[in-house]
């Protein structure tokens, strides 16, 4: 497959269960949203382990097991026994650590944007780059004190043609173990407060004023929240394609 300048590799992703698990069908249902979305070439293999004994003698570390391009994506040792009682909702990855297996394998290079509450920098980020250098880079982000969305800034994102309506805000913990090429900070709080990284191989700083600090407010009525919102939608993405791209 290609894009652009960059040929991407097809992914293999392998996903090894025990007979009558209840958790394989929303493991490869979450798969299926990720590989429609991230709009890579993939193939998913369904495997069933007969012998558990097996799982256990080392020939896989647990079932069930998510291998991506060869890799153990799923988080978890997993049960490694057919006798144990139905698996539990913690079996199954998030939607964020599948679709970093995935363009890893696929060969993106990947980015992680924290900022306070992701709940607009940090989102704004991830969803620019997710929509104007697919292909390149696969986004993500997070925050120190994840706060809710505001509908103003999905629907600024929305008129530069970038859905980010399913999105929900995320502590930057959700990454701990997953290493990405760079890590940016987007504000001085996140910076100061965060208390730890995920792994990475470059960290950058590229700070943008706080939009609830400049707004305007008549007789308790906000009058300026989506223009605001729209100014730092024009400079992140201005400033952050100018970053990667360089």
């Amino acid at each position: 497959m290609q894009r652009g300048n960059n040929i991407l590799n097809p992914v293999t992703i392998e996903v090894f269960h025990a007979g009558e698990c209840p958790v394989v069908e929303k493991i490869c249902l979450v798969l299926h949203k990720v590989v429609s979305s991230s709009e890579l070439e993939a193939v998913i293999r369904i495997t069933e382990v007969v012998n558990g004994d097996e799982a256990c003698a080392g020939v896989l570390p647990g079932v069930p097991l998510i291998r991506i391009g060869g890799e153990d994506a799923s988080g978890a040792a997993g049960c490694c026994s057919l006798s144990l009682p139905a698996f539990s909702d913690d079996f199954v990855p998030s939607h964020d650590l599948l679709r970093h297996g995935i363009a890893k394998a696929a060969g993106l290079r990947t980015v992680l944007f924290v900022c306070t509450g992701n709940a607009v920098r940090s989102q704004m980020a991830e969803g620019i780059v997710n929509r104007f250098l697919r292909g390149k880079w696969a986004a993500f982000s997070g925050g120190v004190i994840p706060m809710e969305i505001p509908e103003d800034v999905v629907k600024v994102m929305y008129e530069i043609g970038v859905d980010i309506s399913s999105c929900r805000p995320k502590h930057v913990d959700t990454f701990k173990g997953l290493h990405f090429d760079r890590v940016v900070l987007l504000c001085s709080d996140a910076s100061r407060m965060c208390p730890g990284l995920p792994d990475y191989e470059e960290r950058e700083y590229i700070f943008f004023r706080d939009p609830f600090s400049s707004l305007v407010f008549f007789e308790g009525v906000c009058f300026s929240l989506r223009s605001t919102f729209r100014g730092l939608r024009d400079d992140i993405r201005k400033k952050l394609m100018k970053y990667l791209e360089g």
